[in-house]
This record gives structure tokens, sequence and C-alpha cells, in this order.
């Protein structure tokens, strides 16, 4: 079964350059999108444009998707090129979505933040109508990892860990926290900062683990790569542009993702 002509856009954090193929198993299916597992590797995520492109997503029209979504099962295996999607059931193509070509989406911020840039963003969080919700207690906990965080060594480490898979969902709060934080370090132009936070995370998640969905995110931080509406948030900042929209964009992630996303970031940003 073919459909028709259209155009899929795919991270730049799942197909570096000068790649030019997808494929795994259908791991996990949900209402609006499904998470596909490659044989090596970290899990994507297969969705509709309805939101901003997720630093592990490939954004299919959507038609394509529903179409997808209704022949998908558990266990399927999904490839991708250029020109198009086959899903197979024990080796028998069941759905073959066509495209004319995919836009392969860069996803990493390229410029450096000024200390005002910095600053305007850090206020815009901070002021966010409503209010920043995240899916862990604003507890006093929660307050001494995000200063540990901001410090270094051993305490920065213990902060890493204590965050490492906390909270409930796909992408635990921690997680997202700890993406959003390297993500601002990165935005800050801090280097050395941002390279003794990757070692010391690789460190922790080889002790402590997670789920699949937030390894990915992860591992696409430290690639570099952050979530489209993080990065129009990033490039609003640094082009002197208002923030309410682009801030309203890196917010949209599942139930509280972008907030706990912007925290972590806010985070960064007023160390």
């Amino acid at each position: 079964m073919a459909a028709q002509m259209a155009q899929a856009r795919i991270s730049s954090a799942i197909v570096p350059s000068g790649g030019n193929c997808l494929a795994g198993t259908v791991v996990q299916i949900f209402a609006h999108g499904l998470d596909v597992q490659p044989e090596s590797g970290h899990l994507f995520y297969v969705g509709s444009f309805d939101k901003p492109l997720s630093c592990i997503g490939l954004q299919l029209p959507g038609v394509q998707l529903e179409q997808l979504l209704d022949a998908a099962r558990i266990g399927d295996v999904l490839f991708v090129d250029a020109q198009g999607l086959f899903l197979t059931c024990a080796g028998r193509t069941v759905l073959h979505l066509v495209w004319e070509e995919s836009e392969r989406v860069l996803l990493s911020f390229a410029q450096t933040l000024s200390p005002d840039q910095m600053s305007r963003a850090a206020r815009a969080i901070r002021d966010a109508t409503p209010k920043l919700s995240i899916g862990l207690a604003a507890d006093e906990d929660l307050a001494r990892a995000l200063k540990g965080l901001q410090s270094g060594g051993d305490v920065q480490e213990a902060a890493i860990f204590w965050l490492v898979g906390r909270g409930l969902g796909l992408t635990p709060s921690g997680d997202d926290i700890l993406s959003g934080f390297g993500a601002g370090l990165l935005a800050a132009g801090e280097k050395e900062a941002y390279a003794a936070f990757a070692e010391r995370l690789r460190s922790v998640l080889s002790r402590r683990s997670t789920t699949a969905v937030s390894e990915a995110y992860l591992s696409a931080m430290l690639s570099g790569s952050v979530n489209e509406g993080m990065l129009s948030f990033l490039e609003a900042a640094a082009s002197e542009e208002d923030l309410v929209a682009p801030l309203a964009g890196a917010r949209a992630y599942g139930h509280t993702s972008g907030d706990d996303m912007l925290l972590g970031l806010y985070t960064a940003f007023v160390r």
C-alpha cells in the first residue's frame, strides 16, 4: 500500500550529516506517534507537525502518520530513507509512505549568547505566564540538586545522580532538567564547564539507569542538539526578538518536559 507524495522532517541528531536512512523495531505506539528502537543506538520518535520537531524525532504529514498508526504493530520493522518509509511485518511490506524529499533539520545552536541575552532569556523563563509547571516537587531536595548542578566536581556529580531517572513518565523530569542544563552551558559558550558536566553525566549514566526515551534525549544533548522549540527560543534570545511565542514553543513538549528543560536552561543561565 503506497501513500501520496509528501515531505518528512528529520532531526539532525538522528540522521547525521551524510546519513540517509533509519531503521528499527516499533516498540511503543501512542495516540499521536510511535517509538522505534534501532538494533544499535538510541530510539527515535515518529510524530506529526502539530508540535515543534523533537531532537529525537521524525515528522510526517498528518494523513501519512494516521496511515502509519493504523498499520503499525509492536514488533514491526520500520525503515526510512530519503524518499520514503517502509513498514514490514515478518518480512512482508504492509505500508509504504512516499515523499519527494526528506528535510534534515539542523537542531544545534551555533551562536553564543551574551550575558545580557542570557539574562533576558532567564527573565522570560522566570516570569512566564503561566508559571513553569515541573514534574518534581519544588522542595529543598530539588533546590539542593539545582544548586549542585551550578557547582563542580563531586557536588555536581551527586546532583546529576539524584536527578537521573527521577520523576514519572517516558522522560522523567530530572532527565529533562539535565538536558536543559547542558543546552544552557552550550548556549552560554562555557565549553569547559559543559565538557566537565558531560563527563560526569556519562559517568552517572554508566551506573544509574533511566528510560530509553530519556537516554535518547540525553544522548542528543551530549551531541549538541536541542528540541526545535528550544532552538527557536535560543535564536530569538540571540536576535533580540520578542520571546513570548518562542517560549511557548519551547514549553510545548509532553506534560511537563518543556518546562522541566526550561528550568534546567534557567539554572545554567543564572549560575
